[in-house]
């Protein structure tokens, strides 16, 4: 809840209340003894989770309260989308002093709330399973430089938000699926954890997973805006395998370059001491080809201007829930996908994981697989 200003709490709770209202209106059609008081008590234990599990310290009780937040913002989400046109159509009616009466009335309204209920449950649980199904995304790109190597197979995982929600499991899932496609480097763009370590309860599980990651190159990380830099997440890094770069860069085989850059944290606002792009790179052999990890897709022109060949980034989670993905857009100049910005090529992806509710819908979990070939 700590994303949302406090001054504006209160319309959240008139909004929560507005649904819970509307429920009650739907299920008294039903079962006419059920009482205000008793159903608002039990009502009001699912916005209360999603206002206080934020400020919880971490814990399994805490971890409930957060899946239910969480899970209940999912169906208030969509429950707002499909009860703002019938409100709408109800005030057209009632203005037009069409609006059934009686007996009609009521039918009218146990049908209304039953296409709406139904479309909800639909919605959300195809968007809880859309969300932990990982697919693929294939690009195809050219970089028009030399290089000792002919060819070569990146994927990027990004926003695994590793924590209350997303355990192991979706990451055995990840690392199955980047093992299928046999890559050369493996590159993680941010976003490991949802806050902090201690949040994964399984966390030696997770190292031994995400170790179990093969690539001819081996796996390289930078971190994101969730990712709290501790002791404790360097030796997850140096323990799964996995090299993390801190505003520094690595040459590859001698044939090309990765550069990983900072990102500022979530929860303290502090980037860092992020380093300029121009100089991590002003000492790099820029006939080789370069590839830069940056977690969040908004320095794509300061890329350009310093010679970057191509930048890999997550962050936006393509919106994750419709109608957000129209804000995403907004916001980046390329919120998702395939961009070029003049001799600077950039892939972002939607990310593997998931923040706040539960769901993917209009959007997908993904691997980008991108296949590099260059002018040899």
């Amino acid at each position: 809840m700590r994303f949302i200003p406090k001054i504006l709490l209160p319309l959240f709770l008139l909004i929560f209340y507005y649904v819970g209202h509307r429920l009650y209106g739907f299920l008294k059609q039903f079962f006419p003894k059920i009482k205000k008081l008793p159903f608002f008590t039990v009502y009001a234990v699912f916005p209360l989770c999603f206002v206080i599990y934020s400020y919880l310290p971490v814990s399994v009780f805490a971890k409930i309260v957060t899946v239910i937040g969480n899970v209940y913002l999912s169906f208030f989400m969509f429950a707002i989308m499909l009860l703002v046109p019938a409100e709408v159509i109800r005030l057209i009616l009632f203005l037009a002093r069409r609006l059934p009466q009686g007996e009609k009335r009521r039918k009218i309204h146990i049908l209304a709330g039953s296409v709406i209920c139904v479309l909800l449950v639909a919605i959300v649980c195809g968007g809880m399973i859309n969300a932990f199904t990982i697919r693929a995304t294939d690009y195809e790109l050219e970089i028009k430089k030399q290089s000792g190597v002919g060819s070569l197979k990146i994927v990027a995982v990004s926003d695994i938000h590793l924590g209350y929600q997303i355990g192991s499991g979706h990451l055995e899932n990840m690392v199955e699926k980047i093992n299928a496609q046999n890559p050369d480097i493996v590159c993680i763009v941010g976003d490991i954890f949802d806050r902090s370590t201690d949040m994964v309860f399984d966390i030696s599980e997770a190292t031994k997973v995400l170790s179990r990651i093969q690539s001819k190159y081996g796996v390289f990380s930078v971190l994101g805006n969730h990712d709290v830099y501790t002791r404790v997440l360097e030796a997850f890094f140096a323990e799964s395998n996995v090299t993390l770069l801190k505003d520094e860069s690595v040459l590859i085989d001698d044939s090309f370059y990765i550069v990983g850059r900072n990102d500022r944290n979530i929860l303290t606002g502090d980037r860092y001491g992020r380093v300029e792009l121009s100089e991590i790179m002003k000492d790099l052999d820029k006939s080789k080809p370069i590839i830069v990890l940056d977690h969040r897709p908004q320095s794509f022109e300061e890329a350009r201007e310093n010679g970057a060949d191509l930048v890999l980034s997550g962050h936006s989670h393509a919106g994750q829930v419709f109608p957000a993905n129209l804000i995403t857009k907004m916001v980046y100049t390329t919120d998702y996908g395939y961009g070029v910005y003049g001799d600077t090529q950039v892939v972002v992806t939607s990310g593997v994981g998931l923040w706040g509710p539960p769901i993917r819908v209009g959007t997908r979990a993904e691997i980008a697989v991108i296949n590099v070939s260059f002018s040899n």
